[in-house]
């Protein structure tokens, strides 16, 4: 009978139940015992807008389209991440230029980092869909920008360009997984994301180098550009995930200042990181002016995140959680070794 008791009174957790709660929460205790509470559902027209939020549950032959046509832009963006190294060579003998050409590679590493918080939370504020095509749009425009460039100058401004919107593919895939897949079965659905990651990576120096010794370097790039355009296609015909509607206009809910600080922050980091000890000396003026300006404008982004911003662009907060911060570890440590033997 106890047992029994215990079970009634326990709350019942779904693949829905969110996995983060704050213990501390005093709102905990009344939301259980709402949540235990029958009611009528169809009496609240808020409880009918919160039915409205939720992604409709695709069918299985449905999500098998959907998640590879997110997973293509995956795949794609970091394949360009790893497709120059074996194009470095070719590109700086067609423009003739040794001094600049490694901004090749580091305009589109810097604006892929930068960028993708940013187009995370723009998801949440614009929907899924509208930002996912804009990110293809600008990933497609960038590499056709590389792939028709007449100076080095224009080659680089294309990967800045690339790398933003390759960013945003790779974020904006797991999200959508993260949307349509039940939590019990999203495990192969992020699986299957880093899978396309992985196998983008692995083969982006093999299909540089191929494609350079039969037809050219430049279309290494334009090769991409019909898969960029069907994965956009798919994405907005198949993608339906409803956008959560406030009464504050949708520009007012942007943390301007804290996705600022935060790309200042990553993009001296990385441009000191990327600058120093390659193109220019570690004693430099700029690699010495970045790198401290960099843990400032980082010191600034947290106290914007906890103290200023109505919606921030990345909860601070939740770093105070073990779990969370060991993921987060874990991805940057793994991330720095694949980099590290790529590079």
């Amino acid at each position: 009978m106890a047992s029994t008791a215990t079970e009634t009174q326990s709350p019942s957790y779904d693949a829905s139940t969110p996995l983060l709660r704050d213990s501390n929460d005093p709102n905990l205790e009344s939301q259980a015992r709402s949540e235990n509470t029958p009611t009528n559902t169809s009496s609240y027209p808020e409880n009918r807008n919160a039915d409205n939020d939720l992604p409709q549950e695709l069918t299985r032959a449905k999500l098998f389209i959907v998640l590879p046509a997110a997973w293509v832009g995956v795949f794609l963006g970091a394949l360009d991440t790893t497709v120059i190294t074996t194009l470095l060579a070719p590109i700086s003998t067609s423009f003739s230029s040794f001094n600049s050409i490694s901004w090749i590679a580091t305009g589109y590493l810097i604006a892929n980092a930068a960028l993708q918080p940013l187009f995370g939370k723009l998801t949440d504020i614009y929907g899924r869909k509208s930002i996912l095509v804009l990110c293809n749009i600008l990933f497609g425009a960038g590499t056709l920008m590389c792939g028709l460039a007449k100076n080095q100058y224009h080659m680089i401004f294309g990967r800045v360009i690339a790398g933003a919107g390759g960013g945003g593919l790779m974020t904006i895939a797991s999200i959508i997984a993260t949307d349509l897949v039940p939590l019990r079965k999203r495990g192969v659905a992020q699986g299957g994301g880093n899978i396309a990651y992985g196998a983008g990576a692995a083969l982006g120096g093999v299909y540089g180098g191929l494609i350079h010794d039969w037809i050219g370097w430049r279309w290494a790039f334009l090769l991409q550009i019909p898969f960029i355009v069907i994965s956009a296609v798919l994405v907005l015909a198949l993608v339906k995930i409803p956008v959560k509607k406030t009464e504050e206009a949708r520009y007012q809910r942007i943390d301007y200042l804290g996705s600022g600080t935060l790309l200042c922050s990553l993009v001296t980091l990385l441009l000191a990181l990327n600058t120093g000890g390659n193109t220019l000396p570690w004693t430099h003026p700029l690699v010495m002016t970045c790198l401290p300006l960099s843990v400032v404008l980082l010191g600034v982004f947290i106290m914007v995140e906890l103290w200023y911003a109505k919606e921030p662009v990345i909860p601070v907060r939740l770093l105070g959680n073990r779990t969370v911060l060991a993921v987060c570890f874990t991805n940057w440590f793994m991330v720095m070794s694949v980099f590290a033997v790529v590079r």
